[in-house]
């Protein structure tokens, strides 16, 4: 064998071992991200504004039925340039009296609400929104929260026309005997 031959062959066993090496070490690097993945809970995320509406996050009222609502912050840390903003849903609730937005800095610890009553202009289920922002440590956090307000216990209303239509049918159906 040529010592030339020999070169070649000894380059081309040591790329052998290199690759055989990388191999093993991305499957075994795959295998632990796998189980590491598998084993580990999302982390949880902290809630820097400590936000909650009062009287509860759910609630349920008659239509044309005014309720008092509250919404506060608490933030665990000094913010800068924070903002509340309350947000309706459309034409199904209205504002009646109070406060939608709030602009300002707040120290640690220290709490600033928002109050309002609203009230629900038609059977529904529905969403009001409370998104906060603000600037915390030189970085830019957001928040939403939210109350959901329902008429009629929770219970979707269902469209009168819908209901003609169906009662009409069912009116009209008659038996039939399969034998």
């Amino acid at each position: 064998m040529s010592v030339y031959t020999f070169k070649k062959f000894v380059l081309l066993l040591s790329l052998c071992v290199i690759v055989g090496f990388a191999f093993v070490e991305a499957v075994r690097f795959g295998v632990n991200v796998q189980q590491r993945s598998a084993g580990t809970p999302m982390p949880e995320t902290v809630d820097v504004f400590r936000g909650s509406f009062s009287p509860s996050n759910r609630i349920s009222v008659a239509v044309n039925q005014t309720v008092e609502i509250a919404f506060s912050i608490k933030p665990i840390e000094d913010v800068k340039n924070a903002t509340i903003r309350i947000m309706l849903p459309g034409d199904l609730i209205r504002l009646v009296t109070g406060d939608l937005e709030w602009r300002g800095d707040l120290r640690k610890d220290e709490e600033v609400q928002l109050s309002f009553s609203v009230q629900a202009s038609v059977e529904m289920n529905a969403n009001v929104r409370a998104f906060v922002e603000g600037y915390i440590s030189g970085y830019k956090m957001t928040r939403s929260y939210y109350l959901e307000i329902s008429t009629g216990a929770g219970k979707t209303p269902e469209s009168p026309l819908i209901e003609q239509i169906t009662l009409k049918l069912l009116s009209e159906s008659k038996p039939t005997n399969s034998v």
